[in-house]
């Protein structure tokens, strides 16, 4: 699991990198306006994506993990729905039209119809994230990764060349264009790779398909509930200040978010593992243990991301996000915190038990909710800062909690790293540098 969860942790590390240049590269080339309504748009995608997946891309990484299923013809069933899902969301958009009620009727950065982009990124969006996730579920985490670091590579080098060869067609068309041929690029990739899995089951039977809507059914709700933990505050922003204080509100958060790679990578690991048996699914002391350890890395990256941004941000931007070191600051002790709910939240859906992460999400969800209308008006971005370290501390707490009550442990098991985990991190270290 190490090797595997250091690997993940490289490409997601990398791609956060790439993310920051194209950020800071679309501020100095855009500005502040159209890069927050480009910020607007992928926003409005991912809750598109959350949406309608119901979740699915969680319930095939543990189907394939613990049914082991290997057929083509289960796939060929998820790309349809992913064309269906597309439709159906098109079929949504056009009802609210006429209502007039439309989601993009305050963006001015483009001129063509915004839907035919929004539903052409939705439908790759999905076709990827399944794919993606069957090979997670069989563990084929390199190809996963792989497919992560030339989706990211293309979209900054398109992004590059058209600035510099075809910058007369640079806009934010063209930019959303780049962004539907990554995820186009690398679909083809994965089903390329389908070659060669060997297939065990024919098609798949009533009995896997309904394992599949049963555990994707509670972690919708749980993740389209935990999406609004994490967004809510960009569209209150959005609404209250405006797209230029949305752009530098969520400028600082993607900065801020490169500590969600950390847990993140090693929980896309726990889950298949889990659900495989793998790991043992009745022994939480790995689990604890990965928390520990992941905590304490998270608070020293995001010391040294404060002190880097202290230092790097004046120079780049000088007065115009003066406030964004501030931001910084607050946001990244809740989601240093964080860390130790994304573990678990892993764990508790490789035993198949989503619906606890549900709950913890919609108690997250109150307070989030609570405090951005509380907050957000009257103190700004700074606002939603304090407000989003409220939500990610108690969330926190309350799963440490539930695992205490359900399962009997100790909850500094979770927190403070020992000396024996020291020595376990540099034999494991000293492995892979080998390796």
């Amino acid at each position: 699991m190490i090797k595997s969860g250091t690997f993940t942790l490289f490409v997601n590390v990398f791609q956060s990198i790439a993310s920051i240049f194209i950020n800071i590269f679309l501020i100095k080339y855009f500005g502040t306006e159209l890069k927050g309504d480009y910020d607007f748009f992928i926003a409005n995608l991912s809750l598109g994506n959350i949406f309608i997946s119901l979740s699915l891309p969680t319930g095939i990484i543990y189907i394939s993990s613990k049914y082991n299923i290997t057929q083509k013809n289960f796939l060929l069933f998820l790309i349809s729905l992913s064309l269906v899902q597309t439709l159906l969301i098109h079929l949504l958009y056009q009802i609210l039209l006429i209502f007039n009620f439309d989601f993009f009727a305050r963006l001015s950065s483009t001129n063509v119809r915004i839907e035919i982009l929004f539903l052409s990124c939705l439908v790759l969006n999905l076709l990827y994230q399944y794919l993606k996730s069957y090979f997670i579920g069989i563990q084929k985490f390199r190809l996963t990764n792989i497919s992560d670091l030339i989706r990211i590579s293309l979209y900054l080098i398109l992004i590059v060349l058209f600035k510099y060869f075809f910058s007369k067609f640079f806009n934010f068309n063209s930019l959303i264009l780049i962004y539907i041929s990554s995820f186009f690029i690398v679909s083809i990739l994965l089903i390329k790779n389908l070659r060669d899995v060997n297939n065990k089951i024919q098609k798949p039977n009533k009995f896997i398909i309904s394992e599949l809507i049963k555990f994707s059914l509670p972690s919708y709700f749980g993740s389209l509930i935990q999406f609004l933990n994490y967004r809510l505050d960009i569209f209150i922003v959005y609404f209250f200040l405006g797209n230029i204080a949305l752009s530098e509100y969520n400028f600082t958060v993607s900065i801020a978010e490169g500590l969600r790679l950390l847990p993140g990578a090693f929980a896309a690991i726990i889950l298949p593992k889990v659900a495989s048996n793998s790991l043992n699914n009745q022994n939480l002391s790995r689990i604890a243990i990965t928390s520990r350890i992941i905590l304490t890395v998270s608070f020293l990256i995001g010391c040294i991301i404060w002190i880097i941004a202290f230092f790097v941000l004046p120079t780049f931007f000088k007065n115009e996000f003066k406030s964004s070191i501030w931001i910084l600051g607050i946001l990244l002790p809740g989601i240093c915190l964080f860390s130790i709910n994304t573990i678990i939240a892993s764990y508790f859906a490789g035993i198949g038990k989503p619906v606890y992460n549900l709950k913890i999400a919609v108690l997250a969800l109150v307070f989030t909710l609570l405090f951005d209308i509380l907050l957000i008006p009257t103190f700004g971005i700074i606002g939603a800062a304090i407000a989003s370290t409220i939500s990610y501390s108690i969330s926190t707490i309350a799963v440490l909690l539930l695992l205490k009550v359900k399962y009997k442990i100790k909850i500094q098991d979770f927190i403070f790293i020992n000396c024996k985990d020291l020595k376990m991190i540099k034999n494991n270290l000293l492995i892979i540098f080998k390796q």
